[in-house]
This record gives C-alpha cells, sequence and structure tokens, in this order.
C-alpha cells in the first residue's frame, strides 16, 4: 500500500489526494440436508483500490481503480498507479458537447451495469408474474445477431461456483445467442410451476430462496477500443454510469442516468466531457449494436464483458 501511495504521489504534480486500501475475503459454504445432500465450497479473493483527485486550476477531477484477484502474482504496482492517475489527467479540460442523440462506445462498466438490468428480466419468477417484456420470447430473436451471452459459473476464477443455494448443481448455459433468447433463469419451485428442470440458478434472499444468475460472459468481438472508435465516428465513449437505482426502469428498459465520458471525433477519441446525462432504451440499445470490442475484462460485479460500440444514445450536458 505504501508502494502504490508513493507513486501514486510520484507521477503527477497536479495529484493532490490520495487514497489506497486493501481488502481480502475467504469463505467456505457447506450445504448439508437430512436426505443426505452434503455439498462444500470454498473462494477467495483480494482487491487493491487506489483513486486520486488531480487539480488544475479550479479544475478539480478524481478518478479510481479496483485490482481484483486470486492470485497475488499478478498484481504489478507501477501498472496499477499509473492507469489511476493517467484516468484521472484525461478528465481534465473538458468541453461541453450539444445535447443531441449520439452513436457511443460503453465501456466494460458501463455494459454490465446495462446488460445486467437487461439480463434480470429473465428470471422465471418475472415471467410468471407477467412483469417481463420478455415473457414467451425463448428462441426468439430479440437483439441484435451481434450479441451472445452467457453464464459460467464453473470459470476458474474468484466467482467459480458448483452448487446453487438449493444444492442444484450448476452447468454453464446460453443466454442470448447471436441475439436468441435460449433460456430463463429458474429454481426448483419456478421450474417446476412451468414444468422444466431448474437452471441451478436459486439464490438465498433472507429467508426465500429467489432467482440470481451470475459470472456473466459476453462473446468478444475482433475489435480494438480503437476500432470502435473508427466504427462510430463520431460520438461519445462512455466511461462510468450512475444513479440506476433511481433512473433506470429494468422492466420497461428506459433509462437516464448520470454520465461520464469523452467525445469521439473523427474516429479517435477526443476532449472529455462534463457531467452527462444519457437516456435511452434497454431493449433498443441491445438490438442496435454496431460492434463488439475484444477488450473483455472481469468486473467486481462478476461480469466479464469487452467495450461495445451502439448505434444511438441521447446525450444531455
Amino acid at each position: 500500500l505504501h508502494q502504490i501511495e508513493n507513486k501514486l504521489k510520484s507521477l503527477d504534480s497536479r495529484v493532490s489526494e490520495v487514497e489506497v486500501s486493501y481488502n481480502e475475503s475467504a469463505s467456505e459454504e457447506i450445504l448439508a440436508n437430512s436426505y443426505g445432500l452434503n455439498l462444500k465450497s470454498k473462494s477467495n479473493y483480494f482487491y487493491f483500490y487506489g483513486s486520486v483527485v488531480v487539480k488544475q486550476g479550479e479544475e478539480i477531477k478524481s478518478f479510481y481503480k479496483l485490482f481484483l484477484n486470486s492470485d497475488p502474482t499478478k498484481f504489478n504496482v507501477d501498472e496499477f498507479s499509473k492507469k489511476i492517475v493517467d484516468g484521472a489527467i484525461a478528465l481534465l479540460d473538458s468541453k461541453p458537447i450539444k445535447n443531441k442523440v449520439y452513436k457511443a462506445v460503453l465501456n466494460q462498466d458501463s455494459v454490465s451495469s446495462l446488460l445486467n438490468a437487461l439480463l434480470s428480466n429473465l428470471s422465471s419468477e418475472e415471467i410468471q408474474k407477467h412483469s417481463s417484456l420478455l415473457e414467451k420470447k425463448l428462441e426468439t430473436q430479440v437483439f441484435s445477431k451481434k450479441l451472445s451471452v452467457a453464464e459460467k459459473r464453473l470459470n476458474k476464477n474468484c466467482f467459480f461456483q458448483y452448487f446453487d443455494d438449493e444444492g442444484v448443481a450448476i452447468v454453464d448455459k446460453k443466454v442470448i445467442e447471436k441475439g436468441v433468447i435460449k433460456t430463463y433463469f429458474y429454481n426448483l419451485e419456478t421450474a417446476a410451476k412451468d414444468n422444466v428442470e431448474t437452471t441451478g440458478n436459486a439464490r438465498k434472499m433472507g429467508s426465500k430462496i429467489g432467482i440470481g444468475f451470475g459470472s456473466i460472459v459476453v462473446k468478444p468481438g475482433k475489435s480494438s477500443l480503437e476500432d470502435l472508435f473508427a466504427k462510430i465516428g463520431d460520438g461519445v465513449y462512455i466511461t462510468s454510469l450512475s444513479g440506476l437505482h433511481a433512473g433506470l426502469d429494468s422492466q420497461s428498459g428506459d433509462f437516464s442516468l448520470q454520465a461520464e465520458g469523452f467525445s469521439v471525433v473523427d474516429g479517435k477519441k477526443s476532449d472529455p466531457l462534463p457531467l452527462i446525462t444519457v437516456a435511452g432504451n434497454l431493449y433498443t440499445l441491445f438490438n442496435d449494436i454496431i460492434a463488439i470490442g475484444n477488450n473483455s475484462e472481469l468486473l467486481l460485479d462478476s461480469t466479464t464483458t469487452p467495450s461495445i460500440a451502439f448505434k444511438h444514445i441521447k446525450v444531455s450536458s
């Protein structure tokens, strides 16, 4: 931590505040009952957190980054520190843009936030309550043919699971294949109602068993981040979304969220933007994909996704 702190302070004279922290977690789960079920699962992970505040004249910007892994040998102090300071400095000298609909590239965190809200509509509980717009959409193309999504909780990373909260064996599964919905998420109770097999998506929520999913993996494309910028020409690059609990209706798909990012001019990342609002609809957005990037990243919410370029998103400065 001292190495990271000293490195962050030394990389640029505009760094005025530094915060670093470390967290590690190890857990063991045992699921047993009087019918002979006896399952054990262990997991562990660590993460480093670093943030800086930079000042240039009257302008103040901040930036943070997390490094999550279960292998300490994968962590590099210099690389981690440089990404944080470079990220903060890149936000200085922001310039507003006109309010209109733009083509957009969303980074991994932004894609994950919107995609997971969308996938919540595949919960069999929502389907059976008739509160999901994806009801009766199995084996139907609803999204762009460029979009393929799987649930891979058996991947050997810090989110590995091999049984759900009812003791059902977990299997990797296709969720969306080339825009076609391949499955809903079931537990034992909801599966019995529909006379199908559970998909191993039971999740304990307080005193009841509900539906959960995790380790969502978006199939990457062949485009680099720079290629995605080139494909949209002029538009925006969204690097952060906030206000999802208040500004996103996962059932209707409508969203209006605060965002940070950059303008994209002539196919290249340009000036940072002041705080903006982006608006649209999840169903429309994931049906209007221009291209999917090759820069997949495992995130703290267990999602693995690359950046994605979309045809339009409404921006208000």
